[in-house]
Protein backbone atom coordinates (compact mmCIF):
# COMPACT_ATOMS: atom_id res chain seq x y z
CA UNK A 1 0.00 0.00 0.00
CA UNK A 2 1.14 3.50 -0.81
CA UNK A 3 1.10 6.51 0.94
CA UNK A 4 -2.07 7.75 -0.79
CA UNK A 5 -4.07 4.21 -0.57
CA UNK A 6 -7.54 4.62 1.13
CA UNK A 7 -7.57 1.03 2.79
CA UNK A 8 -9.31 0.15 6.48
CA UNK A 9 -7.53 -1.18 9.12
CA UNK A 10 -8.49 -2.34 12.71
CA UNK A 11 -7.66 -0.09 15.50
CA UNK A 12 -6.23 -0.96 19.29
CA UNK A 13 -9.72 -1.64 19.92
CA UNK A 14 -10.54 -3.36 17.18
CA UNK A 15 -12.61 -1.36 15.62
CA UNK A 16 -12.42 -0.44 11.37
CA UNK A 17 -10.63 3.01 11.36
CA UNK A 18 -9.90 5.19 8.43
CA UNK A 19 -6.47 5.82 8.31
CA UNK A 20 -5.15 9.16 7.83
CA UNK A 21 -3.81 9.81 4.58
CA UNK A 22 -1.02 12.63 4.43
CA UNK A 23 -1.22 15.87 2.96
CA UNK A 24 1.09 17.37 0.49
CA UNK A 25 2.71 20.00 2.49
CA UNK A 26 1.46 23.40 1.34
CA UNK A 27 2.79 25.13 -1.68
CA UNK A 28 4.49 21.40 -2.54
CA UNK A 29 2.85 21.89 -5.92
CA UNK A 30 2.99 24.53 -8.73
CA UNK A 31 0.71 26.28 -9.82
CA UNK A 32 0.13 24.59 -13.37
CA UNK A 33 -0.34 21.28 -11.14
CA UNK A 34 -3.06 22.76 -9.14
CA UNK A 35 -4.69 24.92 -12.03
CA UNK A 36 -4.33 21.00 -14.19
CA UNK A 37 -6.51 19.24 -11.46
CA UNK A 38 -8.85 22.03 -11.10
CA UNK A 39 -9.56 21.22 -14.70
CA UNK A 40 -9.68 17.65 -14.11
CA UNK A 41 -12.22 18.04 -11.07
CA UNK A 42 -9.77 17.15 -8.70
CA UNK A 43 -8.97 18.25 -5.16
CA UNK A 44 -6.31 21.03 -5.90
CA UNK A 45 -4.35 19.87 -2.95
CA UNK A 46 -3.80 16.45 -3.53
CA UNK A 47 -5.13 15.15 -6.73
CA UNK A 48 -8.04 12.81 -5.06
CA UNK A 49 -11.82 12.96 -7.29
CA UNK A 50 -15.13 12.27 -6.26
CA UNK A 51 -15.41 15.99 -4.93
CA UNK A 52 -18.96 16.02 -6.31
CA UNK A 53 -21.83 14.53 -4.46
CA UNK A 54 -24.32 15.17 -8.31
CA UNK A 55 -23.44 17.41 -11.25
CA UNK A 56 -23.42 20.56 -9.12
CA UNK A 57 -23.54 19.72 -5.20
CA UNK A 58 -19.70 19.53 -4.14
CA UNK A 59 -18.94 17.68 -0.43
CA UNK A 60 -17.78 19.99 1.91
CA UNK A 61 -14.28 18.38 2.05
CA UNK A 62 -12.10 16.14 -0.06
CA UNK A 63 -12.76 12.57 0.56
CA UNK A 64 -9.06 11.89 0.24
CA UNK A 65 -7.02 14.27 2.04
CA UNK A 66 -9.73 16.54 4.20
CA UNK A 67 -9.12 19.65 2.47
CA UNK A 68 -12.55 22.06 3.36
CA UNK A 69 -14.06 23.34 0.44
CA UNK A 70 -17.25 25.31 1.92
CA UNK A 71 -15.88 28.57 2.69
CA UNK A 72 -17.79 32.09 3.69
CA UNK A 73 -20.65 33.28 2.18
CA UNK A 74 -19.73 34.87 -1.29
CA UNK A 75 -16.86 32.53 -1.89
CA UNK A 76 -18.05 31.00 -4.88
CA UNK A 77 -18.52 34.44 -6.58
CA UNK A 78 -15.22 34.04 -7.81
CA UNK A 79 -16.47 30.63 -9.10
CA UNK A 80 -18.80 32.02 -11.68
CA UNK A 81 -16.20 35.08 -12.37
CA UNK A 82 -14.33 31.95 -13.76
CA UNK A 83 -17.23 30.22 -15.43
CA UNK A 84 -18.19 33.69 -16.92
CA UNK A 85 -14.60 34.39 -18.23
CA UNK A 86 -13.73 30.95 -19.51
CA UNK A 87 -17.10 31.15 -21.59
CA UNK A 88 -16.65 34.52 -22.84
CA UNK A 89 -13.01 33.43 -23.85
CA UNK A 90 -14.03 30.32 -25.79
CA UNK A 91 -17.05 32.68 -27.42
CA UNK A 92 -14.57 35.13 -28.70
CA UNK A 93 -12.56 32.51 -30.37
CA UNK A 94 -15.42 30.57 -31.38
CA UNK A 95 -17.12 33.72 -33.11
CA UNK A 96 -13.74 34.87 -34.84
CA UNK A 97 -13.53 31.41 -36.24
CA UNK A 98 -17.00 31.60 -37.73
CA UNK A 99 -16.66 34.83 -38.92
CA UNK A 100 -13.05 34.37 -40.71
CA UNK A 101 -14.69 30.71 -41.74
CA UNK A 102 -17.68 32.71 -43.66
CA UNK A 103 -16.47 35.68 -44.92
CA UNK A 104 -16.95 37.81 -46.86
CA UNK A 105 -20.81 36.79 -47.26
CA UNK A 106 -21.32 35.87 -42.89
CA UNK A 107 -23.30 33.40 -42.12
CA UNK A 108 -25.47 34.41 -39.90
CA UNK A 109 -27.06 31.02 -38.38
CA UNK A 110 -24.05 29.35 -37.33
CA UNK A 111 -22.66 32.96 -35.56
CA UNK A 112 -26.36 32.49 -34.01
CA UNK A 113 -25.53 28.77 -33.06
CA UNK A 114 -22.33 29.38 -31.67
CA UNK A 115 -23.22 32.14 -29.27
CA UNK A 116 -26.32 29.96 -28.34
CA UNK A 117 -24.32 27.49 -27.23
CA UNK A 118 -21.58 28.77 -25.76
CA UNK A 119 -23.57 31.30 -23.21
CA UNK A 120 -26.12 28.97 -23.14
CA UNK A 121 -24.79 25.71 -22.36
CA UNK A 122 -21.40 25.80 -22.19
CA UNK A 123 -21.84 27.96 -18.56
CA UNK A 124 -23.97 25.03 -16.91
CA UNK A 125 -21.64 21.83 -18.27
CA UNK A 126 -18.39 24.14 -17.66
CA UNK A 127 -19.53 25.27 -13.70
CA UNK A 128 -18.46 22.31 -11.47
CA UNK A 129 -14.76 22.91 -13.68
CA UNK A 130 -14.89 26.41 -12.21
CA UNK A 131 -15.04 25.36 -8.81
CA UNK A 132 -12.62 23.07 -8.58
CA UNK A 133 -10.18 25.67 -10.69
CA UNK A 134 -11.60 28.54 -8.43
CA UNK A 135 -10.15 26.35 -5.67
CA UNK A 136 -6.79 25.91 -7.08
CA UNK A 137 -6.71 29.53 -7.65
CA UNK A 138 -7.37 29.75 -4.18
CA UNK A 139 -5.27 27.44 -2.79
CA UNK A 140 -2.46 29.26 -4.80
CA UNK A 141 -2.37 32.70 -3.41
CA UNK A 142 -3.77 31.05 -0.11
CA UNK A 143 -2.33 27.69 0.88
CA UNK A 144 -2.78 27.57 4.33
CA UNK A 145 -6.85 28.58 4.21
CA UNK A 146 -8.67 25.38 3.51
CA UNK A 147 -6.07 22.60 5.26
CA UNK A 148 -8.07 24.01 8.99
CA UNK A 149 -12.00 23.64 9.57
Amino acid sequence: MGLWSRGWSGGEDGAMKQPQIAQPPPGSSSFGGQLGRGLRKRCPNCGGGNLFQGFFRLKPNCPACGYVFEREDGYWTGAMIVNIAACEAWFFFLFVGVLLATAPDIEWGPVLLVALVTNGILPVVFYPHSKTIWMALDLHFNPQRGLTG
